[in-house]
């Protein structure tokens, strides 16, 4: 994506400010103009600084504020935009200059905004008066406001003489559905329940033209996370991220009096970019990513006593002696979740891989197939909606289509004994470790994992928005055990080598954790 022309500089005179032409784009479109021109306007644009309690230019110009040129840039340049951002970084303050400066250059535009609450849609365009207010007068009189008993705007709309107009919209309501919307914007996002159906209520009226999406992450209250998912996996829109170091004075030592303030767990809560929840409302209060998130170097640190050597190539136990459970939550119209999960010769749980695909079910075996090349799959167990036959197109059970191509599955349980195992599992032993981990890249679980709330069991069943949790809890329900494994090979017909070589690697481990490695002679059938 271009972000902006990095080689093009502006230095403001507010002394002297340029005229309305050099300002403002009326003639043709061109995407590089119109940036210069924006550029030039939001340079004399003032906004107001919570921080210093006063009003002060856009510090777009200013020396570490690129991340503001990449905002405006793309705002105005991309059809869908999903900006996901902490607070206090001015993202809200670009978006009302780049709808004031739309309906100043333009005639008969309008731009649509929606938020969470009436209260923030007033306030948003009491950013936009203030900003139109401030600007230098031959630019006012260029594009003057159309007054309303002597105000700027009334509790719903800004207009301009050359018809513009900047309205706002309920999130309760049904949106721009009658209107027809030059720009659309939608603030807070996180925060309105229908996420989605509000964005379906401004594409029709956009119709191909621009819409923001941004918000906060702090909470989970709507699919919001979905639209970033999407965006972040190229599937629909482009995804920015500005995290709380992008601002300027948000150094070591500010996060360090912040964290003296908030704590760690408050500083990741109110200015992190993850989809935290809060610790009583969490499903699995206990999981953090610093103890449950483990590499490939901590995994040979935590284990290098046992004897036990796994293969590393990958960042995986890829050694025949781990047992390997696989769980799908397959869908038609979204996409399908796999997840993958090791059993370790201590009954610890490590989640090595995931999947999130989206394409018919072919293509999904094809996928899964490589990914399994190197495990040895113990088990593999799908949703119960995935042994259901589906009416549109006469199409076979998912089972059934993965059972043609050589992935042979059962239907899963979906008691919630599995939450209670995961929750069990993630608590930290006597040894000052806990009896679950999670690959690094398995970025879907780790996020889901610390955003589920208590009601995440019910949203999971109903919308489909916790699909890995969903997986690692059938996952749980097979009751995955070393020992089990060991049973099932020997009930297999396996060699009496293979058995051995399992007994001796399990037997290291006991002796190990007993604390007796002294005078233990180290069977020689374990895999290196």
């Amino acid at each position: 994506m271009k972000l902006f022309p990095k080689r093009w500089k502006y230095k403001p005179d507010y002394d002297n400010p340029p005229p309305p032409e050099e300002v403002f784009f009326i003639e043709y479109n061109d995407k590089d103009a119109d940036w210069r021109k924006l550029f030039r306007f939001a340079s004399y644009c003032k906004t107001w600084s919570e921080e210093e309690k006063r009003d002060k230019y856009y510090p777009i110009n200013e020396r570490g504020w690129d991340y503001l040129r990449v905002h405006l840039y793309s705002v105005l340049t991309e059809e869908l935009i999903v900006i996901l951002k902490v607070r206090q970084i001015l993202a809200t303050w670009g978006l009302a200059i780049l709808f004031v400066w739309e309906c100043m250059a333009r005639p008969h535009r309008l731009c649509g905004f929606a938020s969470k609450g009436l209260d923030e849609g007033k306030e948003f365009l009491r950013r936009c008066a203030y900003i139109y207010e401030r600007l230098p007068e031959s630019w006012k009189e260029q594009s003057p406001v159309r007054m309303n008993h002597g105000k700027l705007h009334t509790s719903k709309y800004i207009e301009w003489e050359n018809d513009s107009r900047i309205k706002t919209y309920s999130s309760s309501g049904e949106g721009p559905r009658s209107d027809v919307l030059t720009r659309g914007g939608i603030d807070e996002a996180n925060y309105i329940d229908a996420c989605r159906a509000m964005m379906k209520s401004f594409m029709p009226a956009l119709d191909g033209r621009p819409l923001v999406v941004q918000s906060t992450p702090k909470l989970v209250a709507s699919d919001f996370e979905e639209v970033v998912d999407e965006a972040r996996m190229g599937n629909r829109g482009v995804l920015l991220e500005f995290p709380v170091t992008c601002r300027p004075g948000r150094d070591e030592e500010w996060q360090a009096n912040m964290e003296r303030k908030l704590g760690k767990q408050g500083f990741r809560t109110e200015f992190g970019l993850e989809f935290a929840i809060r610790e009583e409302h969490a499903l699995f209060p206990t999981y953090n990513n610093e103890h449950h998130v483990i590499s490939r170097k901590d995994i040979g640190r935590f284990y290098e006593e046992t004897g036990y050597r796994p293969t590393m190539g990958n960042g995986t136990p890829e050694s025949h002696a781990c047992p390997i459970y696989c769980a799908f939550d397959t869908h038609v119209t979204k996409p399908s979740a796999v997840l993958w999960m090791a059993v370790l010769p201590d009954d610890t749980w490590y989640f090595i891989d995931e999947l999130w695909y989206r394409g018919d079910v072919s293509q999904l075996a094809r996928v899964v197939k490589a990914r399994e090349s190197r495990y040895r799959i113990v088990e593999r167990v799908i949703d119960p909606s995935g042994n259901m036959a589906h009416t549109t197109g006469g199409m076979k059970p998912v089972s059934t289509q993965l059972r043609e191509h050589g992935i042979y599955v059962r239907t899963a349980e979906r008691h919630k004994i599995g939450i209670d195992k995961l929750q069990a599992k993630m608590e930290i032993g006597g040894d000052g470790r806990p009896r679950l981990y999670v690959h690094p890249r398995c970025e879907y679980l780790k996020k889901q994992f610390r955003s589920a709330g208590l009601d995440s069991e019910r949203k999971a069943m109903a919308g489909g928005k916790f699909d890995f949790i969903d997986c690692a809890k059938y996952i749980a329900n097979c009751r995955p055990q070393f020992d089990q494994y060991r049973y099932r090979e020997e009930q297999k017909g396996a060699t009496t080598e293979y058995s051995q070589m399992l007994r001796d690697l399990q037997d290291n481990f006991k002796n190990a954790q007993r604390g007796s490695r002294g005078g233990i002679k180290w069977r020689t059938s374990v895999l290196h």
